[in-house]
């Protein structure tokens, strides 16, 4: 694929997933901050206590209504939260000033991978909420990758949270909610998604048991040693991979840090 197919695929995708995210009910969902009562970010948080600097600064990427964002402002850190969704930024901003969290916290508009941020600016990047699995290109990967070079200071940690297609939980049938959906080869081809592996297309609904998704999403399932070698092919080093615990898990997913030396 050369490089304008490679940006019309992108924007594409872009389409898709921000369509998507502005459903009604998924807006409602992933626009609130409090949807977990304030126990939500657990994980997240016990990461960056782990690999980012106390007090330090994070983008998050993909920051939807704010929970995550807000929970590391919480903490301590001043957090700068992307998104490609603009109800999402609107409605950050203003939980964010609800909360009494508008000076540690930025939240921004962006229509891909170049992010608002200065060169060597963040002590830690954000991937999580299975973040990795809208990057269905190893084009747009490697664009992430590299901006997190970009925006990370020396022995910043990038944390990346993406499903998981080796877990065996894989193999399991699906839950009653989920629907039975054939991908959509076509669209695959449309888009220059055809060689791209652990890649499908079909209609993608994170709200769980509403069975009335609508919008066709191109969604990645990876390899964890096949992201490792891309992560590290853009100057990441990869420290730690957690791997879903659970042998049955029916969306399994995988985390992975890595640092920029």
């Amino acid at each position: 694929m050369d490089r304008d197919e490679s940006k019309s695929s992108e924007r594409a995708t872009i389409r898709a997933v921000r369509q998507l995210y502005r459903e009604p009910d998924i807006l409602r969902h992933f626009g609130d901050p409090d949807r977990h009562g304030g126990r939500g970010c657990e994980w997240e948080l016990e990461l960056a206590r782990s690999y980012v600097r106390a007090g330090g600064h994070i983008l998050v990427v993909g920051c939807g209504g704010g929970e995550e964002s807000l929970a590391f402002a919480e903490a301590g850190c001043t957090v700068t939260g992307v998104d490609i969704v603009p109800e999402f930024i609107e409605g950050a901003r203003r939980h964010a000033v609800a909360k009494g969290l508008a000076e540690r916290t930025r939240f921004e508009l962006v229509e891909g991978f170049e992010w608002p941020v200065a060169d060597g600016s963040c002590d830690g990047v954000s991937m999580l909420r299975n973040f990795l699995s809208y990057l269905p290109s190893r084009a747009m990967r490697h664009a992430v990758f590299t901006e997190c070079v970009r925006v990370l200071a020396p022995g910043g940690a990038a944390l990346i949270e993406c499903g998981d297609r080796t877990h065996p939980g894989r193999l399991q049938p699906p839950p009653s909610w989920e629907p039975d959906r054939p991908d959509d080869p076509m669209l695959l081809a449309e888009w220059g998604l055809s060689d791209e592996p652990g890649v499908t297309a079909r209609p993608h609904h994170p709200c769980k048991g509403d069975a009335n998704a609508r919008t066709l999403v191109p969604t990645y399932d990876g390899d964890p040693r096949e992201v490792w070698a891309e992560v590290g092919a853009c100057g990441l080093r990869v420290v730690r991979v957690y791997l879903e615990e659970d042998a049955a898990a029916r969306n399994p997913t995988f985390t992975m840090v890595a640092f920029r030396d």
